[in-house]
Formats: structure tokens, sequence, C-alpha cells
């Protein structure tokens, strides 16, 4: 059992959501902005940008709380953590429901803010609250495979770089961000790369924009589940 109480624990998990939601789908909300089309990904940061901001946001976050709550920050990195035998059952509700709050938080803040800059877009501008949605020609079942691809990979470093005791220490976070960076870089333009269902959640409330909300909670868990599995029954069980 950790030595911090649950009820701290569960707090660094909404603060470290909320680090991650506002960096991030704001970054996305700035490009928007900034594009002359109004698209997401043509404007000032493009998709690398917001990759590495995204990544950044992770990065931190994980080295700011990862002593306190090991830094999920992800409904789909505890479930996959739980299914694996790494997180206790009891404990998985309060830490979903603290990182919806954080990232409910994150994603009124990010209206607050910038909410004067996005009315004048119109439509296009709210449903942009960072918010995650399939890009034109993208039918269901890519979105949904793209979310679990994504996932499987993301599960699978933090497996390999967290909860693997022979990895190197205090490179999680680098490593974590970075993979982070990498698929939202390239796999933004798919369906925003979500890979994370409070992340989603908390703009769509926001913004009011629900589109293939769906896709966001099945594929992150169904991914989460299938990354850190293989990881788990391939490098860390023990042989029968």
């Amino acid at each position: 059992m950790s030595p911090v109480s649950l009820w701290r624990r569960m707090i660094a998990e909404a603060v470290g959501t909320f680090i991650l939601v506002l960096i991030g789908p704001m970054a996305a909300s700035v490009d928007v902005i900034t594009a002359p089309d109004h698209v997401v990904g043509h404007g000032a940061l493009g998709w690398t940008g917001i990759g590495l901001c995204f990544g950044l946001a992770v990065m931190v976050a994980i080295y700011a709380i990862g002593h306190i709550s090991a830094a999920h920050i992800n409904p789909a990195v505890t479930i996959g953590l739980w299914a694996t035998g790494r997180f206790p059952r009891r404990e998985v509700l309060p830490y979903i429901a603290a990182q919806l709050a954080g990232a409910i938080v994150a994603g009124f803040t990010q209206r607050a803010l910038i909410y004067s800059q996005l009315a004048p877009l119109g439509g296009i501008g709210l449903t942009n609250l960072g918010t995650t949605d399939l890009f034109p020609y993208v039918l269901p079942w890519q979105g949904l495979l793209a979310e679990v691809v994504y996932t499987a990979i993301l599960l699978f470093v933090i497996m390999g770089v967290a909860v693997d005791r022979r990895a190197s220490p205090g490179f999680a976070g680098l490593a974590i961000g970075m993979a982070v960076a990498a698929l939202v870089a390239f796999g933004g333009q798919v369906d925003g790369c979500s890979m994370n269902p409070a992340r989603t959640f908390g703009p769509a409330l926001a913004s009011g924009h629900w589109a293939h909300h769906w896709i966001y909670w099945v594929g992150p868990i169904a991914g989460a589940l299938l990354g850190a599995s293989v990881y788990h029954y391939t490098f860390l069980r023990e042989p029968s």
C-alpha cells in the first residue's frame, strides 16, 4: 500500500491531469486561432508543436506528481495497470474520478481564457476548443483503430520505462513524454490522437462537442489493455 493517502493521491491525479488537459488542448486551440483557414495543424504550432506541448505537459506532470500518485493522469493507464495486477481494483474508480475532475476544470479554464478569441470563428471555433474528432474522410472504424494502436504503444512504453524495475531510473517522464509527443505529432491528423478519455472528456464538456465521443473511451481503454498485457505477459510474467 502506498504511504501516501488515497485522497492526497487523488488530488495529485487531478492536478496532473489538469496540467495535461490545459496545456495540450490549449495548444491545439491556439493553432486553430493562428491558422489562416482555422484548421488545427495549419497554424503557428502545427502538429509538431502541438505534439511537443502534449509531450512536455505529460513529462512535467510525471516529474511533479509521479512520486505521489505514479502520475497515471489517464483513465486508460489506470485500467491498463489494474488489468495487469499493477494497481488495486478498489482505487480504480477514485483515480478515474480525480482524473475526470481535473480534466473538467482544465476544459472550462481553457474556455475562460480563450473563448473571446474562438467565439468570432463561430461553430468551428467552439468545436476546436481543444476537442478531439475525426478528420474529414476518416471513418469511425479507422479512428477507433488509431486510438487502439496509439494507446497500445503508449502503454507498452509506460510498462517498459515506469513499471519494469530493470529500467534505468529517472528517465520515465522523459521517455513517456517524448512518446506522447511523437504519437500526437503524426497521429493527430487522423483523429486528434487522444489516447486519454479524460483529455477528450474535459474539452468536450466545456465546448459541448460530443461527435464520435465513444471512440475516445473505447479505443484508449482497449489499446491500454492490449499494450499493457503484451508487455506484461511477454517480459514481466515468469514462465510457467
